[in-house]
């Protein structure tokens, strides 16, 4: 995975999944991106760089729609958000939430950020998204 920063869409994998965001017409696939990540709590699998990376975008998008989003937002993050600002986001808040508590957690993603010299940036962005998640 190419990263150029530590924020949620400053990643090749999260880029590709805001791309085909751009065609999901409901929350189907944020929701689908998010459940991937938090998997089978019975037969917990390691969460991939690829799928974690996804997840903290799809989280990215659920706290946008509860009004938290960190700015400045991908232009096509902001067109699919002003297209679907009627959705609502606040059921999915607790999946997102536990999507990326398990990404900080239990996951490539956080092991290959370990290792780097910016793993605090990381770390300290990806909390702050945590904190962004929550529920009106």
């Amino acid at each position: 995975m190419g990263a150029w920063g530590e924020g949620p869409f400053d990643n090749d994998r999260a880029l590709d999944w805001l791309g085909d965001l751009a065609s999901a017409p409901d929350l189907g696939f944020i929701r689908e991106a998010l459940a991937l990540a938090v998997g089978d709590p019975d037969a917990p699998e390691y969460l991939d760089s690829d799928d974690a990376a996804a997840a903290i975008a799809a989280a990215e998008i659920v706290a946008a729609l509860q009004g938290y989003a960190r700015f400045p937002l991908p232009d096509n993050a902001v067109k699919w958000l002003m297209d679907h600002c009627e959705l609502p986001g606040g059921p999915l808040v607790p999946l997102a939430r536990e999507a990326v508590t398990r990404v900080l957690t239990s996951s490539e993603l956080q092991e290959l950020w370990a290792e780097s010299a910016t793993y605090e940036a990381w770390k300290a962005e990806t909390e702050g998204l945590l904190r962004r998640l929550v529920a009106p």
